[in-house]
């Protein structure tokens, strides 16, 4: 079975940015890692950590006006702050669209939401990247601190600094760079 990719187009990817930059303003960010808990809080979301077989890296939970972003706490931190952040994009943008009834809905955060073969799971991911790597904070570290881009250890120091994984770091520093070039 072929899968064919999604991708967003500049207008969806600057609406993204533009969201995942005031809902950092919300908590007062400044730079570093983001308090991605308190961005969650912020959106009025509960966080709740419980080991679960398999890939699911986590859910989000709709119920009577209540979301709750469930976090398989077996995973690796990093990767539990990307699914908290990727809960909060579709808290952000898929509110009308994801009901399975009225009153409970379950997105799932998986193998399956990262094939970019899903619109929602492709704007969930965006802004997970923005909100986690904010490009302003980015660009004034890339500058500040000279990083060499082909230079691992620093694009390793980078994702240490912000609480991400290297492969987080290096994929949105390429789609940065990418940016740049193509403008």
């Amino acid at each position: 079975m072929s899968s064919k990719k999604v991708w967003l187009d500049s207008k969806r990817l600057l609406e993204v940015r533009t969201r995942a930059l005031q809902q950092l303003r919300a908590v007062d960010y400044t730079g570093g890692a983001v308090d991605i808990e308190r961005v969650a809080s912020n959106l009025g979301a509960a966080i709740k950590y419980a080991p679960y077989e398999g890939e699911l890296a986590g859910m989000l939970i709709r119920t009577k006006g209540q979301a709750i972003i469930a976090i398989n706490s077996a995973h690796h931190k990093n990767r539990q702050r990307f699914t908290i952040a990727h809960e909060c994009g579709h808290i952000v943008f898929h509110s009308q669209d994801i009901f399975v009834d009225k009153t409970f809905s379950v997105l799932r955060r998986d193998e399956i939401s990262s094939t970019a073969e899903d619109i929602m799971e492709v704007e969930a991911n965006q802004f997970a990247a923005e909100i986690l790597m904010p490009l302003p904070s980015l660009k004034r570290d890339l500058i500040k601190y000279n990083i060499d881009l082909e230079d691992d250890s620093q694009i390793a120091k980078m994702a240490r600094n912000y609480s991400v994984s290297v492969q987080a770091m290096t994929y949105r520093v390429a789609n940065l760079f990418l940016a740049q070039v193509a403008t």
